[in-house]
């Protein structure tokens, strides 16, 4: 595990109850209409990095089958209690690490999402994470992720105050990492914050594949 995933994850882990409650709180409507408009209903989804389980407590409402990967123990244990339909359905580990891989409840899928989750890697990681989404996905099953398209609060050596690593990349080279990962059919798409953060804008991905 990289150092600034590991400072991120301490953060995570010391801030779960106080995160848990920001993640519950925000305006995900578009969000959530986008994700009922990418995957054909009552499919297998895989969710990178769950947070406070809102989502995919919102798929599973709508009929989705729905399984989890989350880095930090403490928010996994935050989504249990929020969401109990997500016990049983949580995997603990971190998606694209070199050491380990994440063992998975089930697979493969018809869909993987990743909310906020793929911008805590480093460069160095995102190609064994995409690579690792394109083998579990079936033949056809689409990728739906989100990552920060601008940050002012970022250092130039990718922390923001808090300690929390983030990877800034713009839409060409998030679209060589996926173009290189095999997926085709890829299309972008940018919206304002769900948090009402002016000044920070999101990038969202659909890709499929072949």
């Amino acid at each position: 595990m990289s150092g600034e995933l590991e400072k991120t994850i301490e953060y995570y882990e010391t801030h779960a109850a106080e995160l848990a409650g920001r993640y519950e709180g925000a305006d995900v409507e578009g969000l959530h209409e986008r994700l009922l408009s990418t995957f054909p209903p009552r499919t297998r989804l895989l969710e990178i990095g769950c947070g406070s389980g809102r989502d995919a407590a919102f798929l599973i409402g709508r009929g989705y089958q729905v399984d989890c990967v989350e880095a930090s123990p403490g928010m996994a244990a935050r989504a249990d209690k929020i969401h109990p339909e997500l016990r049983g359905h949580i995997s603990l580990g971190q998606w694209g690490s070199a050491r380990e891989e994440v063992k998975l409840k089930g697979g493969p899928y018809d869909g993987v999402y990743a909310i906020a989750a793929l911008m805590h890697l480093t460069d160095e990681a995102i190609p064994r994470a995409l690579n690792r989404v394109h083998a579990i996905l079936r033949t056809g099953g689409r990728f739906f992720f989100s990552v920060p398209l601008s940050r002012p609060d970022l250092s130039s050596s990718g922390f923001d105050s808090e300690g929390r690593y983030y990877l800034l990349l713009n839409q060409e080279q998030w679209l060589a990492f996926v173009e290189a990962a095999g997926f085709r059919d890829i299309n972008f798409f940018t919206s304002s914050d769900g948090l009402g953060r002016i000044n920070i804008k999101w990038l969202t991905c659909i890709a499929r594949k072949e």
